[in-house]
């Protein structure tokens, strides 16, 4: 079939046309009278009559909505249409769509009758495969030309990639509009579009915003013009946009039409998440067997772009880091999401799928603490589990000593972090072993030292204690062991932190020195976290019991309320906060040695 005769086709004979597996082609032959496929010129469509003059006061307007039929837009069945009016190099048969940008593009026009069942996709696709030119680029537009009164928000994180390329496709369709129907039917200005049907009504003109979302209240606050009007909302590069500008784009509700477009990244965040859990569009024959809240998602590989040559992709196999098997070729050819050249502790799907599972609370009769002090700009954060259960995520700063020991002390009480059993791991590095030096002078001997550089148990897969813990926190997670609380930052954190391998089998941390230069974020809460379960035995179960044992209740303990003031301590006035919180035996006298001798070949390192 000829492109021509494709788009004299109605929608859903369009749709049964892609579903079949069909391509454009005519057969002609060479100069030697071989077959040949060649592209098709397709005539450019009759221009349809312009809507955009102003109705006389006598002529009665028609009815907006009607039985799902938009009466008053222009007549476009799809963006097909308006691509072959508006671009003399697909009309001309220089350039050729894809099959899967037909196939979106006839989905996009089907989908999203109103906002109870609204057209929600994903185009997870290589790079190269013309995301913005031909999927965001006319979509938007004809949606703002088809229905009046539509809104539609469109964003990238960062303001490059919208004006070089999302806003440049969106201008160039719409200055083609106003030279096709020779009349200013789009007014258009720095990353804002506005349709004009009525220049006597302009209460009739749908808009385009485009904004980087660098602050998230610029993605709150959009909905529907009126009741029964379109809405769309248009990411491009998704996987660099925050999860919490995509908490601020669900906030905008109404919509009809939703599209996230990106080429894959690493395995997490709300762009992962989406993927992980949508329909794939091949696994369906229409779009309408789908649910209301689902997504369908779009994987494009390099070898589904006829622009993307062969050679190039053999290039790539050679030239990438890892070649064929490697992240960065199965990121840009395959579409794939993956990790970088380095290796993660814990890969983000552990704690994606932990996130959604049932893990049963194991109770202990204390509660345990994990403590990260912060190095200049850091946070420092306490956390607090019982069992396998974290209870707490406490993150501060502040400027002196004082005040943060006198702020632990108040955490330490409230969270009953107060017993023999109830041991605080707290990091010694750095600036942590003063805090802890005046934690244990105050009485709080529960308050342990950790040398991060201290040996490891296993030292033949460890470099030091620190890679040894989180590797036993990530075998954690990978058995779906522990429970977590809700918080977006902990879960990043733990899913980039990197480990390399040093003298021959050992594994050793990516330093804080090296994550910052690459972009890392600081793993402060990820830090305490796995502190916090150092010492907690894992059990190798797998699956949750259906019962789930209730938070035990903490006994009560005798605690010696802490003094009023430093002052007041020097002063003697608060004599009994001076001795121990519990009595020391001979074991934690050991105990007491070996922080001591690790604290002393940590100092002479440094």
């Amino acid at each position: 079939m000829t492109r021509e005769a494709f788009l004299k086709l109605s929608l859903e004979d369009r749709e049964h046309f892609i579903n079949s597996g069909e391509t454009f082609s005519v057969e002609g032959s060479d100069e030697k009278g071989l077959s040949t496929s060649q592209p098709v010129i397709v005539e450019q469509p009759q221009v349809p009559p312009s809507p955009v003059a102003p109705m006389s006061q006598e002529e009665p307007s028609a009815p907006l909505y009607d039985n799902h039929e938009w009466r008053d837009g222009f007549p476009f069945a799809d963006p097909l249409e308006l691509l072959y009016l508006l671009d003399e190099s697909i009309s001309s048969g220089r350039v050729t769509l894809h099959d899967w940008q037909y196939q979106f593009l006839t989905d996009f026009a089907k989908g999203g009758i109103d906002d109870t069942k609204p057209f929600q996709a994903l185009v997870r696709a290589a790079n190269g495969s013309g995301k913005d030119k031909f999927i965001i680029a006319p979509c938007v537009v004809w949606l703002s030309m088809k229905f009046k009164k539509t809104i539609s928000p469109v964003t990238s994180s960062s303001g490059a990639q919208l004006d070089k390329q999302t806003c440049r496709y969106i201008t160039q369709l719409c200055q083609a509009v106003n030279r096709v129907f020779k009349t200013e039917i789009w007014e258009c200005t720095n990353r804002r579009y506005i349709c004009i049907f009525d220049k006597a009504d302009r209460g009739q003109d749908s808009y385009i915003y485009c904004f980087a979302t660098d602050e998230s209240g610029k993605a709150e606050g959009y909905h529907p013009t009126d009741f029964g009007c379109k809405m769309g909302i248009f990411v491009s590069e998704d996987k660099t946009v925050t999860d919490e500008i995509n908490t601020a784009l669900n906030k905008c509700t109404g919509y009809t039409h939703r599209v996230h477009v990106s080429t894959p990244g690493l395995p997490m965040g709300h762009f992962y998440d989406y993927c992980a859990t949508a329909v794939k569009r091949k696994s369906i024959k229409t779009i309408t067997e789908v649910k209301a809240t689902d997504w369908i998602e779009y994987h494009v590989t390099a070898h589904a772009c006829s622009n993307i040559s062969r050679s190039y992709i053999e290039q790539m196999k050679r030239d990438l880091p890892g070649g064929e098997f490697g992240s960065a070729y199965r990121s840009q050819v395959l579409a794939e999401f993956g990790t970088t050249d380095e290796e993660t502790v814990i890969p983000y799907n552990h704690i994606w799928t932990l996130r959604r599972m049932k893990v049963a609370h194991l109770a202990q009769n204390h509660n345990t603490g994990g403590l990260d002090l912060s190095r200049g700009g850091d946070e420092t954060v306490l956390s607090v589990r019982n069992g396998n259960r974290l209870l707490a995520l406490i993150s501060f700063k502040f400027d002196n000593t004082e005040d943060t020991v006198e702020f632990l002390v108040e955490k330490f009480n409230e969270y009953h972090l107060t017993g023999e059993d109830a041991k605080v791991w707290a990091d010694s590095g750095g600036l942590g072993a003063p805090v802890i030096d005046r934690l244990r002078g105050l009485g709080w001997v529960n308050v342990k030292y950790v040398n991060n550089q201290s040996s490891a148990h296993d030292q033949r897969i460890y470099k030091n204690r620190g890679a040894e813990m989180w590797g036993r926190f990530g075998k954690l997670c990978e058995r779906h062991e522990v429970m977590l609380v809700e918080d977006a930052i902990l879960d990043r954190q733990l899913a980039t932190r990197y480990w390399k391998k040093v003298q021959g089998n050992k594994h050793q941390l990516e330093s804080k020195q090296q994550a910052r230069a690459a972009g890392h974020p600081s793993p402060d809460r990820a830090d305490s976290v796995v502190l916090c379960f150092s010492d907690y035995q894992s059990i190798g179960y797998g699956e949750a019991p259906e019962q789930v044992k209730a938070p035990f209740k903490q006994a009560e303990q005798r605690v010696i309320a802490p003094p009023t003031s430093l002052k007041a301590l020097a002063k003697s006035e608060d004599r009994d906060y001076k001795k121990p919180i519990f009595q020391k035996d001979l074991d934690s006298l050991r105990e007491s040695i070996a922080e001591h001798n690790d604290r002393v070949r940590s100092t002479m390192k440094n």
